[in-house]
């Protein structure tokens, strides 16, 4: 007479095997890291600058001053880096050029309009100074010119 294994214990058997590939089949591999090398978030800022005007008078850099490290100590960036350092140098253009006391109303008019075009874009920039942004559209540039001075660099 063979001997046969309990009615309970085929049954767990089979439930583990169940889970198991089931498990495997909603797997989708290793979570993807959080961090970018310098060669990726260069790649990020390019790829976010290719689609960005700058404002007149403004270039994009050829060199990115982003640090590659050394081989025994990498850096490393969070993922989206280079493209808010993109979106960063796009911001300063045209808000430096929306408070430019040396151009004619309709040349700052026009700035300001092509911030507007980002007031609403959740993608953009947590930080993008819409209320300044929106002030300034009504004639009150004081916190915008605040915010170029505090914020960003010549071209």
């Amino acid at each position: 007479m063979r001997f046969l294994p309990p009615r309970s214990s085929l049954f767990s058997a089979a439930f583990v095997i169940v889970a198991i590939s089931g498990a495997a089949l909603v797997w989708n591999g290793p979570a993807a890291s959080p961090w970018s090398s310098a060669g990726g978030v260069v790649d990020e800022y390019r790829s976010e600058a290719s689609h960005l005007q700058l404002a007149p008078g403004w270039h994009w850099p050829k060199e990115l001053p982003f640090d590659a490290g050394t081989p025994e100590a990498p850096m490393h960036y969070q993922k989206g880096f280079g493209r808010g350092e993109a979106d960063y140098r796009w911001l300063c253009s045209w808000t430096t050029r929306a408070v430019l006391k040396t151009l004619s109303p309709k040349a700052r008019r026009e700035a300001l309009e092509q911030l507007a075009t980002k007031m609403h874009d959740p993608a953009f920039m947590e930080d993008f100074p819409k209320f300044a942004v929106a002030k300034a559209l009504r004639g009150e540039t004081t916190e915008l010119r605040d915010y170029v001075s505090n914020n960003c660099r010549t071209p």
